[in-house]
């Protein structure tokens, strides 16, 4: 139990200090419009880097995805759709 406990203290610590540096390429693209470090960030965050890292600590992805009904990835993927609208909005915001 305190072996979970720390690796959730680890976890919410790096993720805050991720949070906390998000900012940060910004100081370096400068002179790209906002649009284009959003897409960039996003293609980072949502493709570039969930897909391998799901591959790479998750052997038996394949199964995993087959156990799932189509219904409930159906309603994932909506969802994940109006989940990427909803932050183009507040983006425009």
């Amino acid at each position: 139990m305190e072996n979970l406990f720390i690796a959730g203290f680890l976890l919410m610590f790096i993720g805050g200090a991720f949070e906390g540096i998000f900012s940060f390429p910004l100081k370096y693209t400068h002179q790209w419009a906002w649009e284009n470090t959003w897409g960039a960030g996003s293609l980072m965050a949502l493709l570039l880097l969930p897909w391998p890292l799901s591959i790479l600590l998750l052997p038996d992805l394949s199964e995993i995805y087959g156990s799932v009904s189509p219904g409930i990835i159906i309603l994932a993927v909506l969802f994940g759709i109006g989940w990427g609208a909803g932050g183009i909005f507040f983006g425009k915001g």
